[in-house]
Order: C-alpha cells, then sequence, then structure tokens
C-alpha cells in the first residue's frame, strides 16, 4: 500500500517540484500538496497522512505551529520541516514538538528524497508497545542512571526512545544539542532493530561507539523502545572502551529486570510529557542529593540561571530584543519543567 504524503509551502510552484519527484520515484507515494498551513489542517479533517513536509515561513500557522497541532491530531503521522532561515534554536525546537526530520535550504533533492524514504522506513518499524511504569520504578531507573554517570565519570547520561524523544538527562555538554543528537541516534536503533529481524533475531544488544576529536560518545539499547547514551568530554575525562562497556551492559541488565514484568501500551496512551518530567525530576533529586558538597545548591543553581537569562537579554547596538514568556521557555526547552512549576 503507497504511502500519502502532504507538502505544505506558500510556494506553489515549490510544492508542485517537490511533488513531482516524489511522485516519480515510483514508490507508490500518494503526494498532495497545501499553500499554508491553515489549508493542510483542512485537509487533515478527512484525510490521514503517513508524511508531511512543511516549511516554515508561512502567512498565519507557520511550520513549527503546524507541527505542533498535526502531532497532537495524528501521533503517527511523520513530520519533516524545511526552511532556509532556520537556526539552532529552531531545528531544536522542531525536534522538541515532533518533528523526526530538518532541512535547510537550499537542499539537493536527493536529500529530501532520502529524508522521506527514512521518515517513513522508521514508521514501518514494528514496535512492542510502551512500559506503563510505577513510581517506584522510575525511581529505580532514575538511580541506576545516576550511578552510572558517577561510576564512569561521564558528562552526560541520556535516556531516549527510538522515536528520537528525549525521555530524560542528567548533565551536558557545551555545543552540543542533546535533542538532535538522540534523534539521529534513535534513527540508527530503529535501522539496527530491522536488521536483526531480516536475520531471524527476535532481540539484539546494539552497542554504538563514536570516537571524535573532542568527544566520545556510546549507545545501547535497554530494549526496543528505550536507549541509553554516555557522552564523555575529552578535555575533561577520556573514556577507556572496556570499562564503558563492563558498566553500560550492567546497567541495561538492570533496567531490563525492572522493565520485565511492566504492562505495555501503545505509545499514543503513555509516552507523553509526563514521562519525561517525572522521571527528569527523579534525576535532578538523585543528582542534587549526590552532589551537594561538590556543586551548587538548588538555590544557587537557580539564581545562576535567571543571572545568565537576564545577561542573554541584555540588547548590544541595534539588536532586536525578543521576549519570550515562561510557558514558551518550557515548550522550547530552554527550562526544565520542574523547575518552572515549582516558580
Amino acid at each position: 500500500m503507497g504511502k500519502r504524503i502532504l507538502i505544505v509551502d506558500d510556494e506553489k510552484s515549490v510544492a508542485f517540484f517537490l511533488a513531482e519527484h516524489l511522485t516519480a520515484l515510483g514508490a507508490g507515494y500518494e503526494v498532495e500538496t497545501a499553500g499554508s498551513g491553515e489549508e493542510a489542517l483542512a485537509l487533515m479533517q478527512s484525510r490521514t497522512y503517513d508524511l508531511i513536509i512543511t516549511d516554515l515561513r508561512m502567512p498565519g500557522i507557520n511550520g513549527l505551529e503546524l507541527i505542533e497541532r498535526a502531532r497532537s491530531r495524528s501521533p503517527h503521522t511523520r513530520l519533516i520541516l524545511m526552511t532556509a532561515y532556520g537556526n539552532r534554536r529552531v531545528e531544536s525546537t522542531a525536534y522538541q514538538l515532533g518533528a523526526c526530520r530538518y532541512l535547510s535550504k537550499p537542499f539537493h533533492i536527493q536529500d529530501l528524497v532520502a529524508a522521506v524514504q527514512s521518515a517513513l522506513e522508521e514508521m514501518e518499524t514494528p514496535g512492542r508497545g510502551i512500559l506503563v511504569l510505577s513510581d517506584e520504578q522510575f525511581d529505580e531507573i532514575s538511580q541506576h542512571l545516576t550511578d552510572l554517570r558517577f561510576e564512569l565519570n561521564a558528562q552526560c547520561v541520556l535516556l531516549a526512545d527510538v522515536t528520537g524523544r528525549m525521555l530524560a538527562h542528567l548533565g551536558a555538554v557545551e555545543g552540543v544539542d542533546l535533542q538532535v543528537l538522540i534523534s539521529l541516534i534513535g534513527g540508527g536503533f530503529a535501522a539496527s532493530f530491522e536488521t536483526a529481524r531480516h536475520v531471524g533475531e527476535e532481540e539484539a544488544l546494539v552497542l554504538n561507539y563514536h570516537e571524535g576529536t573532542k568527544l566520545d560518545i556510546y549507545s545501547a539499547n535497554v530494549n526496543e523502545e528505550m536507549f541509553i547514551v554516555l557522552l564523555f568530554d575529552k578535555e575533561k575525562q577520556r573514556s577507556r572502551i572496556g570499562m564503558v562497556w563492563l558498566y553500560m551492559r550492567r546497567v541495561l541488565q538492570r533496567l531490563r529486570a525492572v522493565i520485565r514484568h511492566t504492562e505495555r501500551v501503545s505509545a499514543a496512551q503513555v509516552l507523553d510529557d509526563d514521562f519525561s518530567e517525572q522521571l527528569s525530576a527523579s534525576l535532578d533529586h538523585l543528582w542534587l542529593d549526590s552532589s551537594a558538597e561538590e556543586g551548587p545548591t538548588l538555590e544557587e543553581a537557580t539564581q545562576a540561571l535567571r543571572d545568565s537569562m537576564a545577561a542573554d537579554a541584555e540588547p548590544t547596538g541595534d539588536q532586536e530584543v525578543e521576549t519570550i514568556d515562561l510557558a514558551q521557555a518550557v515548550k522550547m526547552g530552554l527550562l526544565d519543567p520542574s523547575w518552572a512549576e515549582d516558580q
């Protein structure tokens, strides 16, 4: 059965050009176009799409708003944002809102074709449902992740799902957009699981290692829904492969033991902001408890964040000042939701 694709762009010639190329691939794609976000949402009322490709800047509803609304209406629809006016914040926001790919104009048509094919292939990868975890299980998972970071002295540990959604993270690495990173890594896991099925394996443990000039990045899957990532900044701490794999495999076994007998339901039922907020809050609590003697207190960290935001808000020369409210900052990933709820 062919896949239904909707291309949304206020420049009709661009939408037509892209639609013609996708149709000409002979992959059975049924491609439609819309000239605005409003038109796209109207079309979604009467039909469903496997993939929506939208431009960012359009009159009325822009691309980010469309992604957000489309995601709420059809959680299983894959979403790609394309723009000639993007930056790292736009890209990060797109991924936060549910986009699976981000394309900067101008791009080669083959870049679009590759993005479309990979997005639809990920959509076809069968999953086994999402876990329903109790408060005790949340706490236990949080403790295992915290222990792993301290045992290896990693700068950052992440927990994510294979669709590229951040579930929780502890620590950070300067200059790395964590949301973009886990979206890219998640796509790789989806392909690895499909490879395992192709050779007749029902389950697979996938261990990945990226040795860079500045960062060492390790990732491994807990199951077919979740994976963990460890980042080491080489200027601060060099990693030892054997030691990292030893500790990661031990933690993976413990995490699997935690979730082994839990109920599974569909992603639409469970995998929402609640999961990320609960797990992140639990991690934050553990982090603050374990680093009280070495790092700042919660009050000091909060004041530092406020000072940083105030400094960033000071205009220089003719620079235009952009203001956002607290809700927008949380939505864009600039503030932790649990911090905002306490204010």
